[in-house]
């Protein structure tokens, strides 16, 4: 039997990145590990001190666990055994970002031992890590850059930079950061010299790095791009993100809205640009990912300005790998799983370094069950629910016995089977978006008015992206048999429909009205034009018929009758001009002076 390639996957580090790095690595085990392929973990504190991890220890949930626990569970490596241990491994895959991982220094290890290892090679890693330095780069060669100063730690010219900066460019707004920072860790919006001052004293205090840059505030639309380098060795930039927020109130695109589901943040892939903008990205893209001589896939950041120009601000040569990371969310635009965008990467890195690539294995069943996966719903923890469904989505697609099937339930408990590259959008109302766009139905969410705002809720499945309101449905009731006190129904409760509920549903449709921009289909209640009539006043478009066609299967054609005239009573003359009324106080009263006459 063929022994396993072995891949030693690097994570952790000293930065403040680790978490993400762990997250990473969880990933690359995740995907690559199969019967012939054997994935090792190597863990570095935050001293850079190497230790071997099992795969199960692999697991523990932040990094505060494996700095705690990680010198009585792991093997802790000497320097010696450290390199041992990774020239006993066929590839290194290092997944550690931010200091050490992606400035250089691990690939110069590596390098300096003669050791492959996936990505950028250390002179690379260098050069676009730190963000002063790489702009000069592309701008010496001739690729547009915004205005940057650069502030040493042990210097005393912290005030005289910041201010000559403000009076020479005048900026309304201008960026602090850590000039080799990454995943947006430390970086500051400010208005004022005295602000900018105060974020890189902090900066500097906290010691988040010995050199911070200074940067005038981009105005445009931002957006990430992942490149690959194919089996020719040649870059291929894939589909970028769309990054859409209003930056008005000093939002940046941090950490937290980086990483974290938030709905401050909306990412949209395929961006919503012009296709001569998607091309220009790509094709910048791909120049300087050759430019810095880099290798295999990164990641970089930046902005289309208002000028219309492209400006790339960072250069990430390691790019996250979280389960709905950039990296495979673009990846799956173009037919890549989480798996085969992974794999592809192993290989080329092999490619290059002229070593046999992996002898990829299935280990997947013929005859597999599916399972539905159901997370998201309505409620504050659905973006929770989000990652928690899609993780075990993603695990289970690796089952032998099991196939999964996600779906989602979105905020008016409506169900979506959910194709695999929306289901990396970071939100449960990214993801409802991008169905509504894919389908060509028009999705109208039927509220129940037993929520106690059902304006609230209306103005949520509007944001959700819903095309019209139904109001209202059923109430839960109960009815008992007069002779033996028991549920007439077999199942007990039941939902009350029928004239009691026009109240309700009158209340409902003219709450939704005033929430929301939203047709409506008013319902509940109506037995004659009458009823109809008070819905379309209360704000109803079109009228809905239920409990009526139990005992009257001609009512629509008689309630269509009986509404004219029940205008021509209120003194209109078609039912459209009652439309809202109850909303336009001034029309109520005319309709009211013309029936007294």
């Amino acid at each position: 039997m063929q022994k396993p390639f072995s891949i030693g996957v690097l994570t952790g580090g000293p930065s403040l990145e680790r978490g993400i790095s762990l997250n990473s690595a969880r990933s690359l085990l995740d995907h690559l590990a199969s019967p012939t392929v054997r994935v090792v973990p190597i863990y570095f504190d935050q001293k850079r001190h190497a230790y071997r991890l099992s795969e199960a220890q692999l697991y523990s949930n932040t990094p505060a666990d494996f700095d705690f626990q990680v010198q009585r569970l792991a093997k802790a490596l000497t320097p010696k055994q450290l390199i041992a241990e990774l020239k006993r491994c066929d590839l290194i895959f290092p997944a550690i970002h931010g200091a050490f991982g992606e400035d250089g220094e691990i690939q110069t290890l590596l390098e300096k031992h003669g050791i492959p290892f996936v990505g950028s090679g250390a002179a690379a890693c260098k050069q676009c890590f730190d963000k002063y330095e790489a702009s000069h780069t592309i701008a010496s060669h001739g690729f547009p850059t915004l205005p940057c100063a650069l502030l040493k730690i042990y210097y005393d010219d912290h005030e005289e930079i910041v201010r000559d900066f403000f009076a020479r460019y005048q900026p309304e707004r201008v960026i602090v950061k850590p000039a080799t920072g990454g995943s947006s860790i430390g970086v500051f919006a400010a208005s004022s010299p005295a602000e900018a001052i105060e974020k890189v004293k902090l900066l500097f205090s906290r010691r988040m790095d010995t050199r911070v840059v200074l940067e005038q505030f981009a105005r445009g639309i931002e957006f990430t791009v992942v490149v690959l380098e194919n089996r020719f060795g040649l870059p291929v930039a894939i589909m970028p993100t769309e990054v859409e927020k209003d930056y008005e109130a000093h939002q940046i695109f941090d950490y937290r809205r980086k990483y974290l589901p938030t709905g401050q943040f909306t990412f949209h892939c395929p961006p919503r640009f012009a296709n001569h903008v998607i091309e220009r990205i790509q094709v910048q893209a791909e120049q300087l990912f050759a430019l810095f001589g880099m290798h295999d896939f990164a990641r970089f950041d930046g902005w289309v300005l208002e000028n219309g120009e492209l400006w790339f601000a960072d250069f990430n040569p390691i790019s996250g790998m979280e389960q709905n990371s950039f990296l495979f969310q673009q990846a799956a635009r173009i037919g890549l799983s989480h798996r085969a965008v992974l794999r592809a990467i192993v290989e080329q890195a092999c490619r290059r370094q002229r070593l046999e690539p992996p002898l990829w294995q299935e280990d997947l069943g013929t005859e597999r069950r599916q399972v539905a996966v159901l997370f998201g719903g309505g409620t504050s923890e659905r973006q929770v629910s989000l990652m928690s469904g899609t993780n075990v989505w993603l695990k289970l697609r690796r089952s032998e016995k099991f196939e999964p099937v996600p779906y989602l339930l979105d905020l008016d408990g409506g169900v979506w089977r959910v194709p695999y590259a929306l289901l990396l959008n970071h939100t449960v109302e990214e993801i409802v978006a991008a169905c509504r766009t894919a389908t060509t139905h028009l999705w109208y969410a039927k509220l129940s008015a037993a929520h106690p705002d059902i304006a609230a809720v209306a103005r949520a499945v509007a944001t959700a992206g819903a095309d019209g309101l139904s109001l209202v449905n059923t109430l839960r009731g109960l009815a008992l048999d007069p002779r033996t006190l028991e549920p007439v129904l077999a199942r007990g409760a039941g939902g009350l429909s029928g004239p009691s509920l026009k109240p309700v549903a009158l209340a409902a449709v003219h709450a939704c009205y005033a929430a929301t921009s939203l047709p409506i289909v008013g319902m509940g209640g109506v037995m004659n034009g009458r009823d109809a009539l008070e819905l379309i006043a209360c704000g109803a478009r079109e009228v809905a018929l239920g409990t009526v066609l139990f005992s009257d299967p001609d009512a629509p054609a008689r309630i269509r009758d009986e509404l004219e005239r029940a205008a021509e009573a209120v003194g209109v003359v078609q039912p459209d001009d009652v439309y809202a009324f109850v909303h336009r106080p001034e029309k109520a009263l005319e309709i009211g002076s013309i029936v007294a006459a």
